[in-house]
């Protein structure tokens, strides 16, 4: 979860990613976030060095829908 209030460090208004159009609070849900830890370490960068804001990682409550669920062996990254 990211919070917002309002501040700008420095937006960048030209970019089209990791950039807040209203304050408030975005949510999301992350399967697996070791298997994006570098984009989102830098997405959530981006965002951290153009506004005041705060992080909050907690675990889900939400059950993972069974499709969704591999081991990742089949995974070639």
């Amino acid at each position: 979860t990211v919070h917002w209030y309002g501040d700008v460090k420095k937006e960048d208004k030209t970019r089209a990613y990791g950039r807040l159009s209203k304050s408030g609070t975005y949510s999301t849900t992350i399967t697996n976030p070791t298997l994006f830890e570098n984009y989102l370490t830098e997405q959530l960068q981006l965002i951290a060095d153009a506004y005041h804001v705060s992080f909050e990682v907690t675990a889900s409550k939400q059950e993972i829908p069974y499709p969704f669920v591999i081991d990742g062996t089949g995974i070639g990254f």
